[in-house]
């Protein structure tokens, strides 16, 4: 990876701050369905500087998947996650893996009000792990402290064990402080995923690393950054510096090109397969942008 920018000590490690020190609102239903080639607005209302709830066509997900409370013992406690699992599973085939990660503070049933099966309907399963304490996920601490991403990474494995999963197609995403852990996965565990989202989050922080964005050694890593640029829970510059961390570490261009739906725009000279896509979405505040699950989840299944 090439030398990071210096916008960290300014930027990033306040908006990590501020998303530590700020409850997260309640989500807004995501907009539905997005045709990966369309067009068309971000749906924002600027006068309100949050998210649109005019979604067309919603998708009731009780129609697709079945939804349960699962309990996991890690670590010698009892942790939770909640999931969802297509009515219709087939163990004859094979299913993506999306792993959604709520804000701080929050739980796995905070985190399952996204319902993203709204957008994934009976194609994937989807989890929702809870972290070890409700004020939010240890996005900070060093691998060998964190007991957060060690969760994350049994539930990856439990379900893995239990349902035919296709290991090659885990997109693990998140908002806000979930976000900002989706960063820190995809440094220290990279391998065990396809691609991150980061919604209204940040580039990865390490407690330990005298610069506080650490210098990932792993490989590339396809990547979806979205923020609102009105956000002032954590501030937008958190997410152009958390889009910009990822496109060095992909050793993409500097530029980006116009990419369906707008505002959205992907860089230049990204490696073949690890695009790093970014959708800053005018007059929109902390909420989740309302167009982001169905833009992630359509990015995703394009993915080869």
């Amino acid at each position: 990876m090439r030398s990071l920018p210096k916008l960290v000590a300014a930027g990033a490690t306040l908006a990590l701050a501020l998303a530590c020190s700020s409850s997260d609102p309640s989500p807004p239903a995501p907009a539905l369905p997005v045709d990966s080639d369309g067009g068309g607005g971000g749906g924002v209302d600027a006068s309100s500087g949050g998210s649109s709830s005019g979604s067309s066509g919603t998708t009731d997900p009780k129609q697709w998947v079945a939804t349960t409370t699962e309990q996991l013992v890690h670590q010698g406690a009892t942790r939770r996650y909640v999931l969802s699992v297509p009515l219709d599973y087939d163990a004859g085939k094979k299913y993506p893996l999306y792993l959604f990660l709520h804000g701080n503070p929050g739980n796995a049933e905070s985190a399952a009000t996204f319902a993203i099966p709204r957008v994934t309907t009976n194609e994937a399963i989807v989890a929702y792990p809870g972290s070890l304490v409700l004020d939010g996920w240890d996005h900070g601490a060093s691998t060998q402290d964190n007991v957060d991403s060690s969760f994350i990474l049994a539930v990856l494995d439990a379900l893995a064990a239990r349902y035919s999963i296709d290991t090659q197609r885990v997109l693990l995403s998140g908002w806000s402080g979930g976000g900002f852990m989706a960063s820190a996965m995809a440094c220290r565990f990279y391998a065990r995923f396809r691609a991150i989202g980061v919604h209204a989050g940040g580039a990865p922080y390490d407690t330990n690393d005298p610069n506080g964005t650490p210098a990932c050694a792993g490989a590339s890593i396809a990547t979806l950054v979205t923020h609102g640029q009105s956000d002032d829970n954590v501030p937008f510059d958190g997410g152009k510096y958390a889009a910009q961390y990822w496109s060095e570490h992909n050793g993409c261009s500097g530029s980006a090109s116009a990419s369906a739906p707008a505002p959205c725009e992907t860089y230049d000279g990204c490696p073949a397969g690890k695009p790093v896509k970014r959708c800053f979405v005018a007059g929109l505040a902390h909420p989740l942008w309302d167009q982001a699950l169905a833009v992630e989840w359509a990015w995703f299944k394009a993915l080869p």
